[in-house]
């Protein structure tokens, strides 16, 4: 299944897996600020400590994932890797750049 919307894709995929297994969600642990640049975008805070998703800035975040909604919709379809995103400046991280790698798991595009 491909996504097309990023709010879509927040709200109903991201939002199930994390309140479908909320102990999973804690064992990657942090606060995560998404800044999706574009027509489709928006800004969005993954609370892992909580966990709980929201849209809007983050009071405090340990990292902050910034890129454009297109480039994050083909990251979380699969047809865009991570390390190739990031490696091309299509996708910048600031902050626990370690951190970041664990996001891998919740976003992979075959679920978790």
């Amino acid at each position: 299944m491909a996504y097309e919307s990023v709010t879509t894709y927040i709200n109903d995929i991201l939002k199930t897996r994390i309140d479908g297994n909320p102990a999973r969600a804690k064992t990657i642990g942090g606060v995560f600020e998404f800044i999706l640049e574009g027509d489709t975008g928006g800004i969005w805070t993954l609370d892992l400590t909580q966990p709980l998703l929201r849209e809007g800035v983050a009071e405090k975040m340990n990292c902050r994932i910034r890129m454009a909604a297109s480039d994050f919709l083909a990251l979380v379809n699969g047809t865009l890797g991570a390390m190739d995103a990031f490696k091309t400046g299509k996708l910048k991280v600031e902050g626990n750049l370690a951190m970041s790698l664990k996001l891998q798991i919740l976003l992979d595009a075959k679920g978790w």
